[in-house]
């Protein structure tokens, strides 16, 4: 796995308020063309899938209260409450958590669910609108909504510094608007590119932008960055936390992974 940039390691203190009920979007589909049609949720890293790896990520960023509590223990400012992977294709054998129900009733305090775009492999947008609905259903409402891609498995690291930049650092706002109106922050690379697959939301504003395409008819196929039309947008710099593998040779210059 690649070293951690400690500028976002979660091991170096929480941001913004205490115990905010989180909801996960992991965009986990796609025909995976550049990857020579592979799963991309079941590639190997370290002898785990890459879903395994971001989800194991997503714990240390967020760890979730142990079963009964509300409190909250390591670094970060959220309990994650849902985790909704969106995939038209199998789920790898080291998630079986993510299988459905299996935490419903129980008492623990993050519950899995696995959903697919409609209709199937119908892009990353269509992706988010179905983790978006998935979320809505559920009886507790959540105050943000982070959102990442499995083909960037380490990439639930930046959640500190995103929660930071979501609750005060504004980059981008019409003007006179207070910094705590930020929609969405997300990672910017050295270039300028905005990525949207590694954001932090706050929940009403992702459903209203989710809302919005949908009456348009654009979710099908469309373009990610849609959702960001005339949001609030808040940004921190990309880290190599949020490397992500498109293709055989991205794989072969990483050490441990592979396409099993």
């Amino acid at each position: 796995m690649p070293a951690l940039d400690s500028r976002n390691n979660p091991a170096g203190g929480s941001h913004g308020p205490p115990s905010t009920s989180l909801g996960v979007i992991v965009v986990a589909g796609g025909r995976g063309s550049r990857m020579g049609g592979a799963n991309k949720a079941a590639l190997s890293w370290g002898g785990q899938s890459f879903l395994r790896v971001l989800l194991n990520y997503l714990s240390a960023a967020a760890p979730a209260p142990p079963a009964g509590t509300s409190a909250r223990t390591g670094a970060g400012s959220h309990i994650i409450r849902d985790v909704v992977v969106v995939s038209s294709r199998d789920i790898p054998a080291d998630c079986t958590e993510c299988a459905g129900a299996a935490h419903e009733g129980t008492g623990e305090p993050t519950r899995y669910a696995v959903v697919a775009e409609i209709p199937a492999f119908s892009g990353p947008l269509a992706a988010i609108a179905a983790g978006s609905q998935t979320l809505l259903s559920r009886p507790e409402k959540h105050d943000y909504i982070a959102v990442f891609a499995v083909d960037a498995p380490a990439s639930p690291l930046l959640l500190p510094g995103l929660t930071a930049a979501v609750s005060g650092d504004l980059i981008e706002a019409p003007s006179n608007s207070p910094a705590d109106a930020v929609d969405v922050a997300l990672v910017v690379d050295s270039e300028g590119f905005r990525n949207p697959l590694c954001a932090l939301w706050r929940a009403e504003a992702l459903h209203a932008a989710v809302d919005k395409l949908a009456e348009r008819d654009e979710l099908v196929n469309g373009s990610v960055r849609w959702l960001l039309r005339e949001r609030r947008i808040a940004e921190i710099p990309a880290t190599t936390n949020v490397r992500d593998f498109d293709t055989p040779e991205d794989l072969a210059g990483q050490a441990g992974a592979a396409i099993p």
